[in-house]
């Protein structure tokens, strides 16, 4: 039957970067030193919401880690869609 692997959208977020208080905060290690990261769940992330990293997006047992410099947006079936390296971490040449 394939009703059982048809996807279901999720609500859509109101505005793309109105994201709820993460679950939790804990300190990460990424290229540079340790970083306070926020932890979100990703059952509580609406469609359309965007994560700027550092970030953690966890799910029953898979965790997905949102690195400096990339961005996530959780997709109208509530994938996470990551682009990497997608913000500038040095203005850009004169």
């Amino acid at each position: 039957n394939s009703s059982l692997l048809r996807r279901v959208p999720i609500q859509a977020a109101q505005h793309p970067l109105c994201l709820p208080e993460p679950d939790s905060t804990t300190s990460v290690y990424f290229e540079g030193g340790w970083r306070d990261t926020p932890v979100y769940l990703l059952g509580q992330l609406l469609a359309g919401a965007v994560i700027e990293g550092p970030a953690v997006v966890m799910n029953g047992t898979s965790t997905c880690i949102i690195e400096p410099q990339c961005v996530a947006e959780v997709t109208e079936y509530g994938d996470l869609k990551i682009q990497i390296n997608t913000m500038s971490s040095s203005p850009p040449p004169l």
